[in-house]
């Protein structure tokens, strides 16, 4: 994994409300993620397309679509 992709995803994390993520909820793009994942991580794994690592989370459950 790219560290330095994972860096910069580090600074760009901020507290959202419901209605700045409303829209991506809208397109089945938000995504729950558990306690013992680290959020720049998962972002840097999605931004690199990296299905099987997603796939296998999904499958544990350690992420997962909001209902």
């Amino acid at each position: 994994m790219s560290e330095e992709l994972k860096e910069k995803l580090i600074t760009e994390i901020e507290l959202a409300d419901w209605n700045m993520l409303r829209p991506h909820h809208e397109k089945s793009v938000v995504f729950i993620i558990s306690e013992k994942l680290d959020l720049a991580n998962v972002g840097a794994v999605m931004a690199l397309n990296d299905a099987e690592k997603v796939k296998q989370w999904l499958d544990d459950g350690s992420l997962k679509r909001p209902s």
